[in-house]
């Protein structure tokens, strides 16, 4: 309680859908608090899009997310939700999640 924490992971579009305006592309969000089961809690970062332009700039495809928090509670919930429109190419992929002690 009262320490530093950085959340951190990289995501990237898993498939390539190309659809007018990144329709379907996956909107990454992450979220603190709410219930466990669902996509609720209070927003802290994105929307992000990872459309297959921006993953492919990066070089290896990832991009990295990352929320710092003051820990209030000896336990917390932190939330990586896909707010993509549609089912039909929002897949990603995720990869070295941690959290760091600042």
């Amino acid at each position: 309680v009262g320490k530093e924490y950085t959340f951190y992971f990289y995501a990237n579009n898993a498939i390539t859908v190309v659809e007018p305006n990144n329709l379907y592309d996956p909107v990454i969000r992450i979220r603190q608090g709410g219930d466990i089961d669902l996509p609720n809690g209070v927003l802290r970062e994105g929307p992000a899009v990872l459309t297959e332009d921006n993953t492919a700039l990066n070089g290896s495809g990832w991009v990295r997310f990352e929320y710092t928090f003051i820990a209030t509670s000896s336990s917390e919930i932190i939330k990586i939700t896909n707010a993509a429109e549609g089912t039909r190419g929002d897949d990603l992929a995720l990869t070295s999640l941690g959290i760091l002690g600042n």
